[in-house]
């Protein structure tokens, strides 16, 4: 099946929830369908729900959901029903990333970021370097359903990517910058 038709469906089945008040445990319920869509399944623990991760000898995180390859978890994903608006999210999706020790992470609600942990960040949270918004025109869907597609998947694969749009991201900002001391008035 072409990625335009997985794309598509994937709005189409997750887009009722942007304007819905439903309950999140539902929205995650349908985003598991999705990933199934993209090859990863339950039955074979390359996506597990609720994933607990221990650490100490009392503490833990539950994960929403974790995508494995080869039975090593590699991907943590957090889900926030859409609108409701998560102040918290970089923060969380951090956490999971770090205990995980995964520089890469994904988060789900009103739509879809790619975060990518800068080594050397500790004090800081992991940024969100791709975004995609539940729309059938959004290239980027394609793109995040290339990346993401079982068969193909490849951790390196989206580490490289994840390193690129956020070399992207700084030379955007270092431009910008540039441009509003140029344009700024001398004193």
């Amino acid at each position: 099946i072409p990625m335009k038709y997985t794309w598509k469906e994937i709005v189409s089945d997750l887009s009722c929830f942007l304007t819905n008040n439903s309950k999140e445990s539902e929205y995650q319920r349908e985003i598991e369908s999705c990933l199934k869509q993209l090859g990863w399944k339950k039955s074979n623990n390359t996506m597990i729900p609720q994933y607990n991760l221990h650490f100490g000898s009392v503490n833990s995180l539950r994960i929403d959901i974790v995508l494995c390859k080869n039975e090593i978890p590699i991907l943590p994903i957090e889900i926030k029903r859409p609108n409701v608006g998560c102040k918290t999210k970089d923060k969380q999706i951090t956490s999971y990333m770090r205990q995980l020790k995964s520089n890469i992470g994904l988060y789900i609600g009103e739509n879809i970021q790619i975060y990518y942990d800068v080594s050397n960040n500790y004090n800081e949270n992991a940024i969100s370097v791709f975004k995609v918004e539940f729309s059938e025109e959004d290239k980027n869907g394609l793109v995040f359903c290339d990346l993401l597609k079982y068969e193909y998947f490849n951790k390196e694969r989206l580490e490289q990517f994840c390193k690129e749009c956020y070399e992207k991201r700084i030379v955007t900002k270092n431009l910008e910058q540039r441009l509003t001391d140029f344009f700024s008035p001398v004193n």
